[in-house]
This record gives structure tokens, sequence and C-alpha cells, in this order.
């Protein structure tokens, strides 16, 4: 009986700062126009969240305004380079046209609202896509030679699995293809994939979320090559 004053007194706590978490209002957020006349690629650079879009209408950047959050954009020929260092937990929200179909990041999500035909993602972490597309390309370019046999990050005394996720979480997609030596290529909704090439090393794996057949996921070989991408118009 001792302990229970203890016991509600830390429960009360718990429940008063989970309201009071839940009622703050989010920080108020800078949008800063891009121009994205010719760019093909935007490379994002930040260890902090960054939710991509591509829609219609205006490319802009939005993030938290703060006196310790740091962003800046350059060009280089027709790629855009976003350097990001943002305050608290509120993501790095980009949005740009159709005609951006390639993507460096750090980690993050990438999506479309239009049907696009092309998209490569490349990133060392954990990154998502979801939407349609006639191709999807998912690159893993973390450095293998980091990870040791027991698959793990060298130096890593945790025992974590550092292994990245490529994830598609969803959208109709005629065609994906997934490169990595030790990602985990993760299929939300297989079913909508028309069929998916997948070159994961031994220290990788498919993990397929629901589907009623698997035919179209197939795991390549090491130098195998999958067919031509064919030139299949996105349906309506």
């Amino acid at each position: 009986m001792k302990f229970a004053p203890v016991l509600v007194a830390g429960t009360l706590g718990s429940l008063l700062l989970t309201m009071a978490l839940a009622k703050a209002p989010n920080p108020p957020t800078i949008a800063v126009p891009l121009d994205v006349t010719g760019v093909r690629t935007v490379e994002v650079r930040s260890h902090d969240q960054v939710e991509i879009t591509i829609a219609a209408g205006k490319a802009e950047m939005r993030y938290p305004d703060s006196t310790r959050t740091r962003v800046k954009s350059r060009r280089d020929g027709d790629r855009l380079v976003i350097n990001a260092d943002i305050d608290g937990w509120e993501a790095l929200r980009v949005s740009v046209p159709p005609e951006v179909h390639r993507f460096f990041v750090d980690e993050g999500s990438i999506g479309t609202k239009l049907k696009v035909t092309d998209v490569e993602i490349l990133s060392p972490g954990d990154v998502s896509w979801k939407g349609d597309a006639r191709l999807l390309v998912l690159r893993d370019t973390s450095d293998p030679g980091k990870h040791g046999n027991d698959g793990r990050q060298r130096g890593d005394d945790c025992g974590c699995n550092r292994h990245s996720t490529l994830t598609v979480e969803g959208g109709e997609i005629a065609e994906v293809r997934a490169y990595s030596p030790h990602a985990t290529l993760k299929l939300a909704d297989a079913d909508k994939l028309g069929v998916v090439y997948a070159w994961i090393g031994p220290k990788g794996n498919v993990s397929i979320d629901t589907a009623r057949n698997f035919h179209q996921v197939h795991v390549m070989a090491e130098g195998e090559e999958a067919p031509p991408v064919e030139a299949k118009p996105l349906a309506p």
C-alpha cells in the first residue's frame, strides 16, 4: 500500500504530459518557393525527416520557423540541392512538379498525387514511396563495407540491425526495380504492382504485407538482367 500513491502520482503525471503534448499547437512554418525550371533531380541533405511530394502547382519547401533551423538551396545544373538542419520534430516538406523524377535523400518519404512515369529514389537509409507510377527504381546507396558479417554497422556496440528498409507503401505501379546488398524491400500491397525485380544481396530480404499471389515478385541473382522496361502508358 505504501507504493500506491507513488504509482498514482506517476500515472497522473504521464496523463497530464500526454494531454499537454496533444494540445500543443504545431509550430509556425515558413514556405519558400523553389525555382525548379529545368530541374530533373532533387537532392536533400538532412538527417531530419524529409517528405517530398510530386504535385501540380508551385514548387516550394516548408519547414518550422525557428532561429535554430538552417535550410539552404542551390542549383547545380539540372539538380536542385537542399541542405537542411531542422529544429524540433517537424519534417522538411518539399513539393515539386512531375518533371522532377530523380531523388537523393538520406532518409524520408516520397509520394505523388499524380500519375507519373519514371521515378528513381537513391538513399543510404530508410525510404518509402507512395503513389502511381509506370516505373519505380529504388537504390540503396549505403556503403556495404560499413557492415560486418553479422549485418551490423562496424563499431556498433548496441547489436542493432542497421539495415535500411525500402518501402513501397501503395499505389499502382507497372514495374518496381530495387537494388541493395543488404536492405529489406517491403511491399505493402503487392497485388497493385505489375512486376517486381529485386536485386537483394544475401543479407537482405523481401517482405510482403498483403498479396493474393507472389508470381510477380522476382528476387534476382547478382549479375542477372531483367527484361527491358516496357514503355506502357499509364491507365487514366
